[in-house]
């Protein structure tokens, strides 16, 4: 999961599969901020199948469905997506002066990894300026 990702957000995005039970993101004890991973508990196991096969892959999908428009806007930009089954999706910038960055994509619908990817290039504006 995204750092960011409170048990609301996360219900909230698997509530489209089905009725959810419980949503708990697993959080670090002495610091109270979220490990990366959480569990969804839902009422009928035909919804966690659902939200399990819906929801690997959507960054493959994001580059997919925008990559002819990302790649006009950046033609510079390399793109690569590499496969590892049980890897957490990210995405990476490497700027000037061999600075790289990356950005957890777990679980984040289209809108917000065109988000995360818009922070990457503000990211490597102010590594240039």
């Amino acid at each position: 999961l995204s750092y960011d990702t409170n048990e609301s957000i996360l219900k909230q995005a698997f509530e489209e599969y089905g009725e959810v039970i419980e949503a708990k993101v697993i959080c670090d004890r002495v610091s109270g901020k979220s490990r990366g991973y959480g569990f969804v508990h839902y009422t009928e196991e035909t919804a966690a199948s659902k939200a399990l096969k819906d929801m690997d892959g959507k960054v493959r999908a994001f580059i997919e469905n925008n990559y002819k428009d990302l790649k006009t806007k950046n033609p510079k930009l390399p793109i690569l997506i590499r496969e590892a089954t049980g890897i957490e999706p990210q995405l990476w910038a490497r700027y000037d002066m061999g600075v790289e960055r990356g950005i957890h994509l777990e679980g984040l619908n289209e809108e917000q990894i065109s988000k995360a990817l818009e922070d990457l290039a503000k990211g490597g504006a102010a590594v240039k300026g």
